[in-house]
């Protein structure tokens, strides 16, 4: 692997990595590891974000029936999204628990 930094990172990182110790390669594996937990920390938030959507929409939808046509696509031109969807997701055809 090859990896082209500016010079005054490459700078910055050959610094961090002599007072750390460790060698470059160690340096960026662990820079590596690191950005994708929080990458992986962040879809886990979406993820309990949408699961709390889901189950509120459900709730609502309880209550007031089931969202029109008009309606979803209100809210999707609202969102910048196509409706119907390109690839033929709708919330009624999709399996219980499945977000967009």
């Amino acid at each position: 692997m090859s990896v082209a930094l500016e010079p005054d990172l490459d700078e910055r990182v050959r610094e961090s990595a002599d007072r750390s110790g460790k060698t470059l390669s160690e340096w960026f594996a662990e820079a590596a590891k690191a950005k994708l937990l929080v990458e992986l920390g962040q879809e886990a938030e979406l993820q309990r974000k949408m699961r709390g959507l889901d189950a509120y929409l459900d709730e609502y939808e309880s209550e007031h029936g089931a969202f029109t046509e008009d309606e979803l696509a209100a809210a999707s031109r609202k969102l910048g999204l196509p409706w119907p969807p390109e690839d033929g997701w709708t919330p009624k055809n999709a399996p219980k628990g499945e977000s967009a």
